[in-house]
């Protein structure tokens, strides 16, 4: 990797420092029997030393639906009671109230299990009955950073960038997910009139190399079929989640249950990506429309590169 641009920076991606960090983050995001796989896909990363002791990694305690760093709200939630002033997180979106206990039966998996299942506030509140993968799990905390990064791939077309988003998700699956089997890998598709906009669907390069990387098999099971306003432009999380109902379909096949693992016959696991976590609104109606043509016994992971 020495000699390439740092894609964060602009800086040159040399060797001074940077094993170090290398080594640091392999260890913090792994355990022994994924630790060669994620120390080969940290190295791998066109960002220089510099940038990846600066990487801003979501935490171990976590809330066990949406995966938001805790130790983080809370962070911001004692701000609050300092200041009497709401902070914002950086999707520009302000922290609620305290973590909630555990709820709706969910299971802790993999080496990011939090205390006590914890909930976020904003998980707490969801009806008893609405569509939610089984849960979400993020790697990087959704900075400026993230968002001028995200900005030049998915605005600018620069595709190289697919295989970068890739392996962050490889890292954060390796972390979260690695002892479950799953069918296939899918991710959040683009209306068509966004995909002529921009020229290419972005989220389909990142899922062909991540099924790479991974060795599950990509599958395309979704179509968009609501143009919906960008997050920036819809008022609130209500207006948000009215405007994704039924905004997608399931276009896949029935044959996805011949790929499941023997041993889960009752079972089909489902994981389902995306660049960012905001409301967890459009990976629930995604959620549902795979059920919908899955049937009720489909397990939906949610994996994105920033939350």
């Amino acid at each position: 990797m020495s000699g390439r641009d740092c894609f964060s920076c602009g800086g040159v991606v040399g060797q001074r420092g940077r094993e170090e960090q290398v080594r640091r983050w392999s260890r913090r995001l792994s355990r022994p029997a994924t630790y060669p796989r994620i120390y080969r896909l940290v190295a791998g990363l066109p960002l220089c030393g510099i940038c990846l002791e600066e990487w801003q990694v979501i935490g171990e305690r976590i809330c066990h639906g949406c995966g938001r760093d805790l130790d983080r709200m809370e962070r911001n939630l004692e701000r609050l009671e300092r200041n009497l002033d709401w902070p914002e997180q950086e999707d520009g979106t302000a922290w609620m109230l305290r973590p909630g206990p555990r709820d709706g039966g969910r299971t802790g998996i993999g080496s990011l299990q939090p205390e006590g299942d914890e909930l976020c506030a904003d998980c707490t509140r969801l009806p008893q009955h609405t569509p939610f993968p089984v849960q979400n799990r993020g790697l990087l905390l959704y900075s400026q950073g993230g968002k001028d990064l995200l900005g030049r791939y998915k605005y600018r077309g620069d595709e190289r960038m697919a295989a970068y988003f890739a392996s962050l998700l490889a890292i954060a699956f390796l972390r979260s997910y690695a002892h479950l089997r799953f069918a296939c890998v899918t991710e959040v598709p683009l209306h068509h009139s966004r995909l002529a906009e921009r020229g290419f669907n972005q989220m389909e390069l990142v899922a062909r190399e991540l099924s790479r990387l991974i060795d599950v098999p990509y599958r395309s099971l979704l179509l968009r079929v609501k143009d919906t306003a960008k997050l920036s432009k819809q008022k609130g999380r209500k207006e948000r989640e009215r405007s994704m109902s039924g905004a997608f379909s399931y276009t896949g096949s029935q044959g996805l249950w011949e790929w499941r693992a023997p041993w889960s016959a009752n079972r089909l696991n489902i994981l389902l990506i995306d660049d960012i976590y905001t409301t967890g609104s459009t990976l629930r109606a995604c959620a549902d429309a795979v059920r919908k043509g899955l049937g009720e016994r489909v397990q939906v992971y949610g994996l994105t590169c920033f939350r």
